[in-house]
């Protein structure tokens, strides 16, 4: 049985951004690193093999959630620490597929356009986790098992279904902002060119 390989990226990240996004939340937050584990455990499965895929992929993954701590509307909030970060590690011409892949995780249909190979791994890799494992992309179920177990994220999961529904109950005009993702990637796209 091969050892699930986690990230130490993602570690990083998250320690360096815990006082600003964590809300004092540490089982939540503890949660949501596991969860952002998990997706580029899955979506490194998923995705080629190439130079420097799984620290984009790691990336990805640390900041796709970030801001669901504090709200489910947070496509746009998730992006400004993310692109903040990689211009402070010199990796700024990485932006815009991060940025896709991040604003795209969502999306229920395949994605073919720009940066397909990671935003379509994260996708996926998310999908895995928001059906609990009952969707899994060709992914083993001994595979996706083994990952719920070794990294639990019952208080975050919980915490963001109760505000979901609450969300949903008290904006019926706009219950799921964080699936409404093309206005966060027009402004990508004007942002960035």
């Amino acid at each position: 049985m091969r050892e699930l390989m986690t990230s130490a990226l993602i570690d990083e990240i998250l320690a360096e951004h815990r006082a600003d996004w964590s809300g004092g939340d540490d089982e939540g937050w503890a949660g949501y690193r596991n969860h952002a584990q998990r997706v580029f455990l899955f979506a490194r499965e998923l995705t080629p093999p190439g130079p420097e895929v799984a620290e984009r992929i790691a990336i990805a993954a640390a900041f796709h959630d970030i801001a669901a701590l504090r709200t489910v509307d947070y496509l746009d909030l998730d992006l400004e620490p993310m692109r903040a970060w990689l211009a402070a590690y010199g990796r700024p011409e990485w932006y815009r597929e991060i940025a896709l892949a991040m604003t795209l995780h969502h999306r229920i249909r395949t994605y073919r356009g720009e940066a397909a190979w990671l935003v379509e791994g994260i996708r996926r890799a998310d999908w895995i986790e928001c059906s609990a494992g009952l969707l899994r992309s060709g992914l083993s179920r001994d595979l996706v098992q083994r990952a719920q177990r070794a990294l639990p994220m019952r208080k975050f999961a919980i915490d963001s279904g109760i505000k979901i529904v609450r969300h949903a109950v008290t904006h019926p005009g706009n219950p799921l902002p964080f699936w409404r993702s093309g206005p966060t990637v027009r402004r990508i796209g004007q942002v960035e060119s």
